[in-house]
């Protein structure tokens, strides 16, 4: 997370005030994974999601930290972990 926190960084230098930031998705459940795995039964590999989710907690705060850092600067933070686990594990009611 501290080459992205750079990498925001130098957009806040280049200009950038607004900035979408968003997180891992579901890195466990994505078909490339699931065969480079060799998963079970189709499931997600715990372990992969683990780290992503590892990712995005240490990622809002750090956001937060750089926004109290850099004036007039605004962060918004998307979660992606949840919504793209929540389509995977539920297709049904997503059509």
């Amino acid at each position: 997370t501290n080459i992205m926190v750079i990498c925001l960084a130098d957009l806040y230098d280049a200009g950038a005030r607004k900035l979408a930031v968003a997180g891992l998705g579901a890195l466990g459940c994505c078909p490339s994974q699931l065969r480079g795995y060799k998963s079970e039964n189709g499931t997600c590999i715990g372990w992969l999601n683990d780290l992503a989710m590892d990712f995005n907690d240490h990622l809002r705060p750090q956001l937060f930290s750089l926004a109290d850092t850099l004036p007039n600067v605004t962060f918004a933070y998307q979660n992606l972990f949840t919504p793209v686990l929540d389509a995977i594990k539920n297709p049904a009611s997503f059509g």
